[in-house]
């Protein structure tokens, strides 16, 4: 576990790889989430488009276009659906009085009767029927009599497949026709209609595009060309005057741009009672269909709940007229790529200016809501469908990734300066500098410590005559063993400077019977330093050798300076004694020295009594005790395991 949470920190620790992990993730979990939830941010998208568009409603009314509906009113005053023929044909004439230019009807009539001859009769003028098709291979049923078919040799790849359909009975048969065919959403909504199905390889158009071609008398087979720059949408329907827009399975895509209440609508039996002025369908484009309950037209749509088929063919005439069909252009696939390529150098650029990790993620709202922003006001102002949810998840993704690395990261390196730092302090002292605020004031209490000097002897001739490199291993090692030491027996090493070490018992944390664990390491570091020290009288040298000064009192612990430089240090009395025992080692021939207090509390079966001393610096004399150590132990004495060269390999 501690290998993994090593390796794991190291490669925090390489920011540029840690990052490119943290982006790669985010793109994958983003490919991810498009592949297994396709429908989900599909309609996130679709729902948005909905919003925009209900946001930007005018108070603009569509004028060129008369909705003539079979509505409750219609049945409660001329009777239930399906009405008569006669009535139907006295509904037709009726527009034609009225002036209407085309009708539009959003209405099958499969079942034949004996009056169709006559309705059939009354269809004058501009008359374009509805009929419709299956698209689902599951279903093929075959009623009524198709018609309308495009004089297209082939059908156009952007066609699509139908495998049945549901046209008007034989008699009723005009020869313009289009399709009321719907394309269902996952979501099961009716947001797109398709331009063109074919079926047995005739061409069959939508009742909005038989509409146009009827009224701008094209007799030719219609064009459906690929698109080629990147603002072109997947297929282009060419009509005299019209360029329409379909996606890449042929499809017009309902805009849903104007209410309910900008359409005119007019009640059937109006119509029929005589109740409208002639000059709201003089010239008018009319379409006729039902929004009563029982007629069962009602389909789900992008405005919320269902409503009819009639308000779906309005809307997508009206655009149609206005050539502002929305779509996707070509380029719209690049997109999310363009775009989370910007979002990760965003975020990157973000990173590497030290912007702290909860910025990130607001900065991926803010993207978020530019690419949301940016959909809206290519949908609005060129009717371009660009995507934004999956760049958007990438970005929130990814920002995540990114501050969840940079966190873990700065956790990493914090760790690593703390440790850092307790290598060159007392653990305590090294928490206080870590995680407390910086502070120019005196931080020092008095406590009761046990103090131990440790001092290289001869050390500074060793170094004049010997190699830098050897010198500094042996220091190195005479270090290493005497903070294991102290460390092992409850100490903290203070100070490591020139050839000497100060360690402190009681300091930072309480330490029981400190006195005696002073001595004990006092001890132990002679014994296991003095096996370590080469030989030095074999090059011509004053032998090496390790004394020890030990002494305890009230001492002040504590860290004293300026706010820009401080240091960690112990003051007081039996620093001092502690220092100048360790300098009389040499003199007394005694590798360990007791100052008189440390002295008194400690058994006196391991001390010997050297006499009272005047230590520089003192006012007053103090007993001096040597440490019994087992002087004449050869078996340990110059096992160094440092390997020193003589002079002239040197």
């Amino acid at each position: 576990m501690s290998a993994w949470r090593s390796a794991c920190s190291e490669f925090l620790l390489r920011r540029g790889r840690a990052r490119l992990a943290a982006l790669l993730l985010a793109a994958g979990a983003t490919l991810l989430a498009v592949w297994a939830l396709p429908g989900v941010l599909q309609g996130v998208e679709e729902r948005s488009a909905t919003l925009i568009w209900h946001g930007a409603q005018g108070a603009a009314a569509e004028r060129r276009l008369v909705l003539v509906d079979i509505d409750e009113k219609s049945l409660q005053a001329l009777g239930p659906w399906p009405w008569p023929r006669e009535r139907l044909a006295a509904l037709s004439r009726g527009l034609d009085s009225l002036g209407a230019q085309l009708k539009l009807f959003d209405v099958v009539l499969a079942n034949p009767r004996p009056e169709d001859a006559r309705l059939r009769q009354a269809f004058t003028g501009s008359t374009v029927m509805g009929e419709l098709f299956s698209l689902n291979p599951a279903n093929r049923l075959q009623s009524g009599r198709l018609a309308g078919a495009l004089p297209n040799e082939a059908c156009p790849e952007a066609a699509a497949p139908a495998y049945g359909y549901l046209a008007n009975a034989t008699d009723l048969v005009v020869q313009k026709a289009g399709h009321l065919t719907p394309r269902l959403d996952p979501d099961g909504t009716v947001r797109r209609v398709p331009a063109l199905v074919c079926y047995r390889g005739a061409t069959y158009p939508a009742l909005v595009l038989a509409g146009l071609i009827e009224a701008t008398g094209f007799a030719g087979p219609l064009e459906v060309v690929p698109g080629q720059g990147l603002l072109d949408p997947d297929w282009t329907l060419r009509l005299p005057g019209f360029d329409i827009p379909l996606d890449a399975q042929g499809n017009l895509r309902v805009s849903f741009r104007l209410p309910r209440s900008a359409f005119q609508a007019v009640s059937a039996s109006d119509v029929l009672q005589g109740k409208v002025p002639a000059e709201r369908f003089k010239g008018a484009w009319v379409l006729v269909g039902s929004t009563a309950f029982g007629v069962g037209d009602a389909v789900p749509t992008a405005r919320g709940g269902t409503e009819s088929g009639l308000f779906v063919h309005a809307e997508l005439l009206s655009s149609l007229l206005d050539g502002r069909v929305p779509y996707a252009p070509r380029a719209a696939r690049l997109w999310p790529w363009a775009a989370a390529a910007l979002s990760a150098l965003l975020l990157t650029l973000l990173v590497r200016r030290r912007a702290t990790p909860p910025l990130l993620p607001l900065a991926a709202l803010v993207l978020a809501l530019g690419f949301f922003g940016l959909h809206a006001l290519l949908l609005l102002k060129a009717n371009l469908w660009f995507s934004w949810a999956a760049p958007s998840l990438f970005a929130l993704l990814a920002a995540a990734g990114l501050a969840t690395v940079e966190h873990a990261r700065a956790r990493v390196e914090r760790e690593r300066v703390y440790q850092n730092l307790a290598s060159y302090l007392p653990t305590d002292v090294a928490a206080r500098v870590a995680f407390e605020a910086q502070t120019g004031q005196v931080q020092a209490v008095h406590r009761d410590v046990t103090v131990l000097a440790a001092d290289l002897r001869n050390f500074s001739a060793f170094c004049k005559a010997r190699p830098a490199e050897e010198s500094a291993l042996l220091l190195h090692v005479f270090f290493s063993t005497a903070a294991e030491v102290i460390a092992a027996h409850g100490g903290v090493v203070e100070h490591m400077v020139g050839d000497g070490i100060l360690a402190v018992w009681n300091g930072e944390a309480d330490c029981a019977e400190h006195e005696a664990k002073a001595l004990a390491a006092a001890k132990d570091l002679w014994l296991r330093c003095t096996a370590q020290l080469p030989d030095a009288q074999r090059f011509g040298l004053e032998p090496l050798d390790v004394g020890v000064g030990v002494e305890s009192g009230l001492a002040l612990v504590g860290s004293f300076g300026p706010s820009g430089r401080r240091t960690h240090t112990v003051m007081g009395e039996p620093v001092s004694v502690a220092l100048r025992l360790q300098a009389m080692t040499a003199d007394l021939a005694a590798p360990v020295l007791v100052g008189e207090a440390a002295a008194r509390r400690v058994p006196r079966a391991d001390l010997i009594d050297l006499g009272l001393f005047l230590l520089e610096g003192l006012s007053h004399e103090c007993v001096v005790y040597s440490l019994r150590v087992p002087l004449d132990d050869d078996r340990t004495r110059h096992a160094s395991p440092l390997k020193l060269v003589k002079p002239e390999a040197a």
